[in-house]
């Protein structure tokens, strides 16, 4: 059971309807195809290499097929909570049978922001989503986060974040 947490701000990458059901059609057709290749297609013993090189290509496509099917049946497949207690992001990527192990990036470890207007596959018509795009000190992208509902509530994060670490760095905090 999870707690509400006013200091946590999550935000997750929703797929959009399209995406969702041709994500959810590949990955059945790649788990199917790995099942068939797996169990159902016989070597007589004739080459061990073509053997091996089979259950590699099926073993990846089951993995392929999974990812993608839970991705088109959940409807997203990242998730980033903003920690303004601890000071943290942390990205979580998801599968049907959990989420990964969180890559956490300290708001210190943030040097640059831009907002920019949602991907055109994830958008909704007509609307104002945006996605926060943070910069690395060496000025490369360190992580992309959204979809926002609107460029403002993609601002206010930043200003939040902003403030946070303004709120670290002041020397008269007791």
């Amino acid at each position: 059971m999870r707690k509400d947490n006013p200091h946590i701000t999550t935000i997750r990458n929703h797929i959009a309807g399209t995406t969702r059901a041709i994500k959810a059609v590949v990955g059945i057709v790649l788990l199917l195809l790995a099942l068939y290749v797996i169990f159902g297609f016989s070597f007589d013993g004739e080459n061990a290499y073509l053997f091996m090189a089979v259950l590699i290509v099926a073993f990846t496509a089951f993995g392929f097929g999974w990812t993608f099917a839970s991705q088109g049946i959940m409807g997203w497949s990242r998730q980033i909570d903003f920690d303004f207690e601890k000071r943290q992001m942390r990205q979580t990527s998801a599968s049907i049978l959990g989420r990964s192990r969180p890559f956490i990036v300290p708001f210190v470890r943030i040097s640059d922001f831009h907002v920019h207007p949602a991907g055109e596959k994830g958008r909704t018509p007509g609307s104002d989503e945006a996605e926060i795009e943070m910069m690395d000190v060496n000025g490369g992208v360190l992580l992309h986060a959204g979809i926002f509902e609107s460029s403002a509530a993609a601002e206010e994060i930043v200003t939040r974040i902003k403030a946070a670490v303004a709120e670290d760095a002041d020397p008269d905090e007791a």
